[in-house]
């Protein structure tokens, strides 16, 4: 897409404010005397240096905010394929979306009703329950508790790999994205093999908040690399003759 300013255009208007200001200065200083005697002029330079400048700030604005529209429209399609990937691991820490949330609540409903005929109620209140011992104070046996941690654990580390996987195939491999990933990868490896028994969720807390900041990580990335191959592009269009 191009530019709602050419470059041209920018630097008609820089070169105008730039010349039109310093005259102004120049006048003020050694033509005062017939500035004050012709006070159209001094309006009619006033409103070039304003129409100029003016002009200049909003056409840097309007293309600033263009590259980031077209940024955000390129980077949406990786965010969805993120949110798939990343739903396995967000699951049992919480952290899904609400409309994902209500998915899960009723595929677990239908599964619990044509299983046992247990009530909808009782799986949600179940799901929720688990997924707050994460962040706070298990509220659950220990036995099960110890399970459900060990599964935390499990789900992490095979979501690992998966997410080395997704950094290369998008282009998003690097130095940013190994140091979010170490720090998350650190917390995962962390926990207890065979879950917490110690009836404490402070170390599986810690691990959620990495998860949260290394998917917002991989996400803010993948953007930035996007808004400067946009502008790349732009700047070697304007540089083609």
């Amino acid at each position: 897409m191009d530019q709602n300013a050419p470059r041209a255009l920018l630097r008609i208007l820089a070169v105008i404010a730039v010349v039109s200001f310093g005259l102004s200065m120049y006048m003020e200083q050694f033509q005062l005397a017939w500035l004050q005697q012709h006070p159209i002029t001094v309006n009619l330079l006033s409103s070039v240096i304003g129409f100029a400048s003016g002009g200049l700030v909003v056409a840097l604005f309007i293309n600033r905010i263009k590259d980031r529209d077209v940024a955000r429209t390129r980077h949406e399609p990786m965010a969805e394929d993120w949110k798939v990937v990343t739903r396995a691991v967000r699951e049992p820490f919480g952290l899904l979306t609400s409309a994902e949330l209500h998915d899960v609540h009723e595929a677990r409903d239908a599964s619990a009703v044509a299983a046992d005929g247990s009530l909808a109620e009782e799986v949600t209140d179940s799901y929720a329950r688990k997924t707050a011992s994460v962040w706070g104070e298990p509220s659950m046996e220990p036995a099960e508790w110890q399970a459900y941690s060990a599964a935390v654990r499990a789900k992490g580390l095979a979501f690992l790999p998966v997410a080395r996987a997704f950094a290369k195939r998008y282009g998003i491999a690097g130095k940013k994205f190994d140091t979010a990933f170490s720090e998350f990868e650190a917390k995962l490896t962390a926990l207890p093999e065979n879950g917490d028994t110690s009836g404490s969720s402070q170390a599986y807390s810690a691990a959620g908040s990495a998860l949260q900041g290394f998917i917002h990580s991989v996400e803010e990335l993948h953007y930035d690399i996007t808004l400067h191959q946009v502008r790349a592009a732009k700047k070697g269009r304007a540089a083609t003759p």
